[in-house]
């Protein structure tokens, strides 16, 4: 036999080990209530906190992060949530005297228009109208003394007459701030500098319908630390070639991750796993944010302009499974995206799941090794399956979830079918990248697990990229009774 994997398998029942660790940040609390504006647009409005030394534009402000409000409906007065605040992280290289010593806020207002780039007819975009700078030396004493501090900022923009920059009032905001601490999980290794450059090219309005879809009995986004998605390919039949480009991901709650820049090339094989922690400070409304959809954009790396882009419904995701899906949508050409998603369930929920279900259990894996298989030209996906041990093992396989996003009915309920959640996998990878993998969970009724009757199933698949075919390359059982004992 072939010695090609070793996993951990590790049955929980209530003990649930919290492994993350936290730090506490201090923040600006912003509060942007009202705005006026000379035309009827829909608006919202950014800020960045920066070095009061530095321009707007410098390359190193590029790794700050930006926080940015809701777009507004199209009116000339702009109303923001007041439940809502902006929580701009102050410098924790300083202390917090220092930092509001030397540090500013800049705030700047956009647009959202018509594109014109006639290839984009219909298609919106961000247009930056004017930008408004705060010095926080100026409110710091009234900040340390934890006052709410409001002021009235004045957006200004740049008007061109016979070739001079001439800077104009284009419109103003009431703000309220007040320093605040929150605590956070310590920061993983992300792709912040892509992010804050797409967000500061401005983000372009997305051109999808959402579809409706019944709300899951454990819904991910309300149980859960984080959300690991997978972009492994983007690609269309009727396309010859794609830009430069990247995959932006978003969701109200969940905040935004984006993929590495993908070359001009007629498929993007992107192969990226990204981690989308959860957004503190986003607790009112927070039942709302939960039923917002998961929007994928894919952005050209050049012009920072809206390629295409999909809403997947997040109301029907369940913390218990693990997701392998090709999405389809497009409204003029059919766009395919392979990717998985699944949750990092929270460490509350898993106790309220094992005591609202005791025979209930939990099984966490991880892959170490997939020794036997270094041959550079392949990568791997493994899938590991709690199976009935009298089902043949050729229906043991990695089938994706196909959804067409711009069919008129999607039969949701047939993605949370009860087999799934006792099944997981790891997608797409060199064999030599296997200590990086992240780990997985298995839901298993206790019941199936005394049965005798069920075994783990462990295969591994050779993908060939050139020609995206799938093979498989060895499977290995496990009877279950020996793992318990």
């Amino acid at each position: 036999p072939i010695n090609f994997t070793s996993f951990l398998l590790e049955v929980l029942k209530m003990t649930i080990q919290q492994t993350t660790s936290s730090a506490t940040i201090d923040c600006l609390s912003v509060t942007i209530t009202t705005a006026t504006f000379a035309q009827p647009r829909s608006y919202f409005i950014t800020a960045q906190c920066i070095h009061q030394n530095a321009s707007v534009d410098d390359v190193d402000n590029e790794s700050i992060p930006i926080y940015r409000t809701a777009a507004s409906s199209v009116t000339k007065t702009p109303q923001f949530n007041s439940h809502k605040p902006l929580l701009i992280h102050l410098p924790t290289s300083m202390e917090l005297s220092g930092a509001l010593e030397t540090y500013k806020v800049v705030f700047e207002a956009y647009a959202i228009v018509s594109s014109l780039d006639k290839s984009n007819s219909g298609k919106k975009e961000a247009k930056l109208m004017g930008e408004s700078v705060l010095i926080l030396h100026d409110k710091k004493q009234s900040l340390l003394e934890q006052k709410c501090v409001e002021d009235v900022i004045t957006l200004e923009g740049v008007l061109k007459i016979d070739e001079t920059e001439k800077r104009v009032p284009v419109g103003q905001a009431s703000i309220t701030m007040q320093l605040t601490q929150i605590t956070q999980p310590q920061p993983q290794q992300s792709k912040n500098e892509r992010k804050e450059k797409f967000n500061k090219a401005g983000t372009a309005t997305n051109s999808f319908t959402i579809k409706s879809a019944p709300m899951d009995a454990w819904p991910g986004l309300a149980h859960c630390d984080a959300v690991m998605i997978q972009i492994n390919r983007w690609w269309s039949n009727d396309i010859d070639l794609w830009p430069e480009s990247f995959v932006h991901i978003q969701h109200s709650l969940c905040g935004e991750t984006v993929t590495a820049s993908h070359p001009k090339s007629e498929c993007l094989n992107f192969y990226e796993l990204l981690e989308v922690p959860l957004q503190l400070g986003k607790q009112p409304e927070q039942q709302d944010n939960e039923c917002a959809p998961f929007v994928f954009k894919l952005v050209d790396e050049a012009s920072r302009q809206l390629i295409e882009s999909f809403a997947l419904p997040s109301t029907c995701l369940s913390v218990l499974r693990q997701y392998d899906f090709l999405l389809q949508f497009g409204a003029q050409s059919k766009i395919n995206l392979d990717c998985q998603l699944w949750f990092v369930p929270s460490r509350d929920s898993l106790q309220q799941l094992l005591r609202q279900h005791p025979n209930m259990v939990v099984c966490k894996l991880a892959l170490r090794a997939l020794l036997g298989f270094e041959e550079k030209k392949y990568r791997y996906s493994v899938i590991i399956e709690i199976a009935d041990m009298h089902e043949s093992l050729s229906k043991v396989h990695a089938n994706k979830q196909c959804i067409d996003l711009n069919a008129s009915h999607i039969a949701w309920q047939t993605i949370n079918d009860l087999v799934s959640t006792q099944k997981c996998g790891w997608f797409d990878f060199e064999s030599t990248e296997c200590d990086k993998l992240p780990s997985h969970m298995l839901f298993c009724i206790d019941n199936v697990l005394a049965s005798q009757q069920h075994q783990i199933v462990a295969k591994v698949y050779r993908n060939v990229p050139s020609d995206q075919s799938q093979s498989l390359a060895a499977f290995a059982t496990i009877a279950i009774q020996d793992e318990r004992s």
